[in-house]
């Protein structure tokens, strides 16, 4: 029946989440409630002092799922450090969607999360040093500088990718580069060989992955900011693509559409609020003629 169907993905979910470090409450009957409410004022997020988020349609959709999908349905982006006990929903933490996901799949593969007060290098297991405590943009696990491979001299200044994380996001490279001085590029989403394109422009605005002139891809160039789109970042479909090929009509990326949108309704408020401004001019010059001819009028009256 359906009851048991629901405490079987109550059931599968709540495991996966207890080894992500995710932990509900009890409760009897089946569906979502299986997860229960937090047990405790401890158990709620730190930040908005709310429980979990679980629904029904989470909880079943979990059931036949990956560990990383299944820590997410169950738990829905709830983290639970590891030492201390207080939990935080990862939206709270301002976790992105890509960021939740691998610190839950980690957590569900032997890593525990722990909290910002809590966390301790993943090398040494060090607790100080913490003015050289690195946290990966992804896993969320912290490394000092001097344990990463290869040692940093100091913190990058923009984001950072511990080595089980770091991939060129356009090439798929595991390594920044040949050599030992080769070094990871934009936040560490880049090798060297893709970040020099990167860096003459060669990359499509929308998704940001670089392509080179051999990559025979279909890419339509903008014809405001003369940057080269991929069809299917713009929802392009095939037979409109091979019709732009040789139309003479103009056509601009989705940012520049949002750019002259934006700039459109820019001028129209600036067009509304011109003209209130005329109107309340007029009505103030309205005013002062009603006044100016009120006061010769009670002149003249004064007069006789």
């Amino acid at each position: 029946g359906g009851g048991g169907d629901d405490a079987a993905a109550a059931a599968a979910a709540a495991a996966v989440a207890v080894a992500a470090g995710v932990d509900y409450g009890g409760g009897g009957g089946g569906g979502s409630e299986a997860l229960g409410a937090p047990t405790d004022a401890g158990h709620l997020c730190q930040e908005c002092h709310h429980g979990p988020r679980t629904s029904r349609a989470a909880t079943a959709a979990a059931a036949g799922s990956s560990a990383i999908s299944t820590t997410a349905a169950a738990g829905g982006d709830w983290f639970r450090c590891q030492n201390c006990g207080r939990a935080w929903h990862g939206s709270c933490l301002q976790f992105s969607e890509e960021t939740a996901k691998t610190a839950a799949q980690f957590a569900a593969n032997g890593w525990p999360w722990t909290c910002i007060e809590c966390k301790q290098c993943e090398r040494c297991h060090d607790v100080g040093h913490d003015d050289q405590l690195l946290l990966c943009d992804l896993c969320d696990r912290g490394f000092h500088t001097f344990c990463v491979d290869p040692p940093l001299q100091r913190a990058p200044t923009g984001g950072w990718r511990c080595n089980d994380c770091v991939i060129c996001v356009t090439c798929g490279s595991l390594v920044a580069g040949e050599g030992k001085s080769a070094r990871w590029c934009n936040d560490y989403t880049l090798c060297e060989a893709c970040n020099r394109l990167y860096s003459k422009g060669r990359f499509c605005p929308v998704c940001k992955l670089v392509y080179r002139a051999s990559d025979g891809l279909e890419m339509v160039c903008c014809d405001h900011c003369e940057m080269w789109v991929h069809r299917q970042c713009d929802n392009i479909s095939r037979d409109d693509y091979n019709r732009m090929a040789v139309s003479e009509n103009d056509y601009f990326c989705p940012l520049c559409r949002k750019k002259t949108a934006e700039q459109r309704q820019k001028e129209k408020e600036k067009q509304r609020r011109q003209r209130r401004e005329r109107e309340a001019a007029r009505a103030k010059r309205r005013e002062e003629k009603k006044k100016r001819a009120a006061a010769a009028a009670a002149a003249a009256a004064a007069g006789e």
